[in-house]
């Protein structure tokens, strides 16, 4: 028997097509390599359109009653308050949730297991996609479960697996990008002066941000590493960066709980549909972390496909007739790249009509 949908990966994306397939009764598996869900907190912004999404499974509440309600981003400079963005009065009457959910992702991804494992759902952890096969009418995929190896026939592949996507490389799409020139970095810290919650700072050229996370007393910080403090690699632990920190932000680190640096890509997959196969959140595009776009456009892919599915009963058509480029820049139409360079507005999301599509300003 063929089932309708394999869903590779098991992250926010992959968990959340799973929800999306599961409340309309679409059959599905879906694996995950890791042993179990993530243990860090990674991701932590969540949109209101992404509670939008949750609220229609009930999920929405859970979510926030777990996480820290950010309403508001008060400006910083020189570690002087100069501004305040009213997050809360600006999207009042637009949606019932008019801030920006702080929410670590370990958490957020142990709800959403939850959430399937209740509706008799599970995970198949350690198990891992080998390779598959569009056959036209069918995908045959061999998977990796815990060192024993099996093929099994599916009507699609959903690959929800990461920047390193098997599907996506299977698949031979390419993944143009590039790569921000800047080192960033990323710590979650105990922060031991009052905070009124998510900041902006800067100074000169020097920009960085916190973010409450877990507790009232914790915050994410991030930012760029100062030219003066690359010797020439970044720094190997947090301590360096403490005394730049706490000129910008007004904040006082205590306990260091963790600390990377990284450097900031930005790509979009040629194409998110070949065939029978799929691929949706960072398998096909990845972002920097302005404005906390990554998890929640894929976790928006997943409602989205997981809606197609759906559109014309039981027989999956839609999947074998629709483009699921609903991102426009994943086209690789050169003026809205430009564009979308011009501006770092995150366009390949953009709900484009029709007409904008056809007009002469934006068509390729």
């Amino acid at each position: 028997m063929t089932t309708p949908i394999l869903i590779v990966g098991a992250g926010p994306t992959g968990l959340a097509l799973a929800i999306g397939l599961e409340k309309h009764n679409v059959p599905f598996r879906i694996i995950e390599q890791n042993e179990a869900p993530g243990s860090t907190s990674r991701a932590i912004a969540i949109h209101a359109r992404t509670l939008e999404f949750y609220r229609q499974f009930g999920l929405a509440e859970q979510l926030t009653e777990a996480g820290i309600v950010e309403d508001a981003i008060h400006i910083h400079k020189d570690k002087k308050e100069v501004g305040r963005i009213p997050l809360g009065d600006m999207g009042r009457g637009i949606t019932p949730y008019p801030y920006l959910l702080s929410l670590a992702q370990d958490v957020h991804e142990s709800i959403l297991v939850e959430y399937l494992s209740s509706k008799g759902i599970e995970i198949e952890w350690q198990s891992s996609l080998e390779s598959f096969e569009d056959k036209g009418d069918h995908v045959e995929a061999v998977i990796d479960s815990q060192g024993m190896r099996s093929a099994s026939s599916f009507q699609y592949i959903c690959g929800a697996d990461g920047a390193h996507s098997t599907v996506r490389h299977q698949l031979e799409l390419d993944f143009p990008g590039g790569t921000y020139s800047q080192m960033f970095f990323v710590a979650d810290v105990e922060n031991t002066r009052p905070f009124k919650g998510m900041s902006a700072g800067f100074q000169g050229s020097e920009f960085n941000l916190a973010v409450n996370i877990r507790t009232s007393g914790t915050v994410r910080l991030i930012g760029v590493i100062p030219p003066h403090l690359m010797d020439p690699d970044p720094p190997e632990t947090f301590t360096p960066l403490i005394p730049h920190v706490e000129s910008v932000l007004p904040v006082k680190v205590g306990t260091i709980n963790w600390y990377s640096y990284y450097k900031v890509h930005h790509r979009v997959a040629e194409s998110f549909k070949v065939g029978r196969a799929f691929i949706l959140g960072d398998a096909a595009h990845i972002h920097s972390p302005a404005g906390g776009q990554g998890m929640n456009t894929g976790i928006r892919d997943a409602f989205n496909l997981a809606w197609i599915t759906l559109s014309d009963g039981d027989n999956y058509s839609p999947l074998a007739s629709v483009d699921w480029q609903l991102h426009v820049y994943g086209r690789l139409n050169a003026k809205i790249k430009a564009l979308s360079d011009r501006s770092g507005l995150p366009l390949h999301h953009t709900p484009w009509t029709k007409a904008i599509k056809g007009s002469t300003i934006i068509s390729p």
